[in-house]
């Protein structure tokens, strides 16, 4: 079997949203029955999630998996870039330009090694931190939503509200200690 030799985990590399659920599981402070219906919960979307992943590469057998160190750490190279620059993000061609790949394996790694394409990751990074920055008070929203790369401040609540399932004046409204574990 071909897939017998292909990598489901990659080197160092750790699946995002996998990694999301077992931090869910650990800072969960509840005890008790609840704890254990929470752990027993996101172990479940745990192993889910890793199961999804590898029938993906299974089905993928046409698609080249990214294996090689070097496009690895220009991979993680880009998501640095990516993250450090919220408000004005590259484009895909400039951004495999910038690590020195080219555009279609960077989209492909970059999926294979953090699980969504790099837009989606880019706008889920960007709520998390649009929530964190809320739960502060110390920016309006539409400074939030600037300082995140929002330049619509309408479009930001809507996607927030669509991500969180609240509008973000309920979300500051609901205190910081409540909304910090709400994001994590």
């Amino acid at each position: 079997d071909p897939h017998e030799e292909q990598e489901f985990l990659f080197q160092d590399l750790y699946h995002l949203p996998a990694l999301d659920t077992i931090h869910s599981i650990v800072d969960h402070d509840q005890t008790g029955l609840l704890h254990s219906a929470h752990a027993s919960a996101m172990i479940y979307e745990n192993m889910f999630l890793q199961l999804n992943e590898y029938k993906r590469l299974l089905r993928a057998n046409t698609a080249r998996l990214v294996k090689d160190s070097t496009k690895i750490t220009q991979i993680k190279g880009a998501e640095k870039i990516l993250l450090s620059n919220l408000q004005d993000p590259p484009t895909i061609p400039l951004l495999a330009k910038m690590v020195g790949i080219n555009q279609q394996t960077l989209k492909t790694g970059f999926r294979q090694l953090y699980g969504k394409t790099i837009n989606k990751y880019l706008n889920e990074y960007r709520l998390q931190q649009a929530g964190l920055l809320i739960t502060t008070g110390d920016l309006s929203i539409a400074e939030v939503a600037n300082v995140v790369g929002y330049s619509n401040g309408g479009y930001f609540s809507r996607k927030f509200k669509q991500k969180y399932g609240i509008t973000t004046s309920k979300f500051r409204a609901e205190g910081t200690g409540k909304a910090q574990n709400f994001i994590s």
